[in-house]
């Protein structure tokens, strides 16, 4: 009988740690994200983001997570950066690089939504600014915030002298997320988790979250229609 008792408790052991490592698995460091938006839409994030996919194509997403299509595909070979934006509503442009050029540097090309007409803008001899990346033009809100990171996966809002901490990465670490942009109307950004290549949507005060896509390359561009684009954009194609 104990031997019974003892062989029982041996197993309800063993179980009790498949179930914890399975909880690890599903919900801990290897599974950081936070739930999809694709499948829980939330309704109250206004506007649209256009990004790259690996493939190459531009998305252009409701930031709800409502919906998402490819609305062009024009990186078929080497010579293309992953630099999107909004010009207005029913523009984009990319960035196209040396090799596909004549010359090298860099320039702008701008698509018409309905037709994919594209429209060539002047050469530069530097990189246009990037949405997405590292320039003041994303850092900052027109709030006037930013986003701070420390070593151990928190989020703070950074206004003057102010830093108010708002949200923790799941798993506790944040060298695999990076800043991307902020919204045009300032309430919500978009974190860039780099081991999953996913965009992230965060509230400014840190009270939802969401992922928006996977397999994304480069940075995002967030259009609210009678607000604004954000990051801003590049002189160039105004």
């Amino acid at each position: 009988m104990r031997t019974r008792l003892y062989v029982a408790g041996v197993l309800a052991g063993v179980a009790a740690v498949l179930v914890l490592a399975f909880v690890v698995l599903q919900f801990g460091i290897s599974n950081p994200s936070p739930p999809s938006l694709g499948s829980n839409p939330h309704d109250e994030i206004p506007g649209s983001i256009l990004y790259f996919d690996n493939s190459g194509c531009v998305v252009d997403a409701l930031a709800s997570g409502r919906s998402a299509s490819r609305v062009y595909c024009p990186l078929a070979g080497a010579g293309y950066s992953d630099t999107v934006t909004w010009v207005d509503e029913k523009t984009f442009a990319y960035v196209v690089t040396a090799p596909l050029m004549k010359q090298p540097g860099w320039q702008w090309v701008k698509v018409d939504l309905a037709t994919k007409r594209e429209t060539t803008v002047t050469a530069a001899a530097s990189p246009p600014a990037a949405p997405g990346d590292l320039q003041m033009g994303a850092l900052t809100s027109v709030r006037g915030e930013q986003i701070s990171f420390d070593p151990d996966g928190y989020l703070y809002r950074v206004s003057g002298g102010d830093r108010v901490r708002i949200y923790k990465l799941p798993g506790g670490n944040g060298s695999g997320a990076a800043f991307a942009t902020w919204s045009p109307d300032g309430e919500w950004f978009v974190l860039r988790y780099y081991p999953k290549n996913e965009l992230w949507i965060i509230r400014r005060d840190g009270l939802a979250a969401g992922t928006l896509a996977s397999n994304v390359r480069g940075g995002a561009s967030w259009i609210i229609p009678g607000t604004g684009i954000w990051p801003p954009v590049d002189a160039a194609l105004q």
